[in-house]
């Protein structure tokens, strides 16, 4: 009877250890994705501040390009105001 509990008890203590070496590379794959997972995030996190960055240049670029176009309007308002009304003078001159 003994040596029936000492070897249910041996297989007791190996089956316990193998759990736990099974329990052990489970956590260990589990860190190692988190790594992974902690990795991807950071690189996701600098695209998506480099693209935020590229979005803000581009968004001034156009901001410039607009103030730009609405100054050559301006201008261009202008330089057509100040014609029509010289030719609304000439018009006027030879109406004399």
């Amino acid at each position: 009877v003994d040596n029936k509990v000492v070897a249910s008890q041996s297989r007791i203590d190996k089956l316990q250890k193998d759990a736990n070496q099974i329990a052990k590379d489970i956590q260990d794959s589990i860190d190692s994705l988190q790594k992974d997972v902690n990795k991807i995030e950071n690189e996701a996190d600098g695209k998506v501040a480099g693209l935020q960055s590229e979005i803000e240049t581009v968004q001034k670029e156009v901001n410039g390009e607009v103030k730009n176009t609405e100054e050559e309007l301006k201008k261009a308002q202008d330089k057509l105001n100040k014609a029509v009304a010289e030719l609304q003078r000439k018009i006027d001159d030879t109406r004399i």
